[in-house]
């Protein structure tokens, strides 16, 4: 803006001038609640200096595991956890977060019931859950021992397993449900379950029991005989 000129003849300068562009711009003040439980995503980020006045800016609330995003307040309302504030003036927001419940899946009910004794041996094992299972994580969970093939089915929360043929007599079975083992949600059991039964001892043969009738009766007939012999005795010697 300083210059020399030396006045050896007529001189004519012009001076120019610009207008100065004053660009205003605003800091946005963003904050969790409560403390930790998750962070706010910006974009575009934030410059040391603050936003130039009418920027959008896109603010995304990411939850830490255990919370979910609730809502935003301050400079800003809505339960979106996506949402875009355009920055004509200082802002301040507030992203609220809350603790998430997780209700873990549970075993209330199985059949045969546990320490169940004389089962049938052509029994199906069924499995009652607290709430809605993935299907094909439950049926992996499931195991028995001794091992028995079969398939399952559903009716509800309940799966129910089909031994492809009879349970061995006499055999204590026992039954375990892993973690493997998820809810819908991806929850999994607190830890596995496990319960025992013993199925009805095996039948005697059918021709056992013929032979013990005849047997039986046979006895039947030489004591009736003994008998009558005995008696005929009797009668002859007190004549």
């Amino acid at each position: 803006p300083t210059a020399t000129l030396t006045m050896d003849s007529a001189k004519a300068v012009v001076a120019h001038f610009a207008k100065v562009v004053v660009v205003e711009r605003y800091r946005l003040e963003v904050s969790v609640e409560p403390e930790g439980a998750g962070k706010v995503a910006l974009s575009p980020e934030q410059p040391a200096e603050g936003y130039e006045a009418g920027t959008e800016v896109t603010l995304t609330a990411q939850p830490n595991p255990g919370y979910r995003f609730e809502r935003w307040s301050g400079d800003m309302s809505g339960t979106q956890p996506t949402a875009t504030l355009t920055m004509d003036s200082a802002k301040a927001v507030v992203a609220h977060f809350a603790k998430v419940v997780v209700v873990l899946p549970e075993v209330v009910a199985t059949s045969p019931e546990s320490g169940a004794k004389d089962v049938p041996v052509d029994a199906k094992i069924s499995v009652t859950f607290s709430k809605p299972m993935d299907k094909a994580s439950a049926e992996a969970a499931f195991s028995i021992r001794p091992t028995v093939r079969g398939s399952f089915r559903w009716s509800d929360n309940t799966m129910t397993f089909s031994p492809e043929g009879k349970l061995a007599y006499g055999t204590k079975y026992t039954v375990i449900i892993s973690t493997k083992a998820k809810d819908r949600e991806g929850n999994a059991l607190a830890q596995p379950y496990t319960w025992s039964f013993t199925t009805v001892g095996k039948p005697f043969p059918w021709w056992i029991w013929v032979i013990i009738g005849v047997v039986a009766a046979a006895v039947i007939v030489g004591l009736a005989y003994v008998f009558l012999r005995r008696r005929s005795k009797s009668s002859q010697g007190v004549e």
